[in-house]
């Protein structure tokens, strides 16, 4: 059965979950999420982290249960892998939810390593986005593929907007990656 599958949509992201159950399709739409950052099939479900999220309808309560996915991101450096044990009802004009999210914790050695094999430094980890230079914003952007460990890298317009000095630069990590990774490109 299909858990889920992303639509067309002009920003951000869309996407339609499925589940034989209320409880099953959020657990699949949380998925679906996590799956715009990482690739839950490859984190370690090692460590639990309970939910516990109230909505005044099942529209709120199912984006305040998303949302408990990036505050434990942002705060803990959890990544979800699996959401289990979800548990609806509803209590008299609200819905309540529980569920037991798994994961494991995200490594800033990690961060670090992939930082360097696009020529940054952790440095660049406390730095104001809109500080960077074009070049920079773009090696950030391969870091941040590369932490999925993508087995195929699609590249569209990698150097649009830099000057040629920068996008050569950029050519030429995308080739050290290609022969270090041996990444398809």
């Amino acid at each position: 059965m299909e858990k889920y599958r992303f639509l067309e949509h002009t920003a951000d992201a869309k996407f339609q979950a499925y589940g034989a159950t209320l409880e099953e399709a959020f657990a699949h739409a949380a998925l679906a999420t996590v799956t715009l950052m990482w690739d839950w099939k490859k984190i370690e479900n090692k460590i639990e982290r309970k939910v516990d999220v109230e909505g005044k309808d099942l529209k709120q309560l199912l984006a305040s249960f998303l949302e408990e996915i990036l505050y434990l991101l942002d705060s803990k450096n959890f990544l979800t892998g699996v959401a289990e044990k979800i548990s609806v009802k509803q209590a008299g004009n609200r819905y309540m939810l529980k569920a037991l999210f798994k994961g494991d914790i995200f490594s800033d050695k990690g961060l670090t390593e992939i930082l360097e094999q696009v020529g940054l430094n952790c440095e660049f980890l406390s730095k104001d986005a809109r500080s960077l230079s074009g070049g920079e914003q773009q090696r950030i952007a391969l870091a941040r593929v590369l932490l999925n460990k993508p087995e195929v890298l699609l590249l569209d317009e990698p150097t649009a907007n830099l000057d040629p000095q920068l996008a050569n630069k950029i050519l030429k990590l995308v080739y050290q990656l290609y022969q270090d990774l041996k990444l398809t490109i």
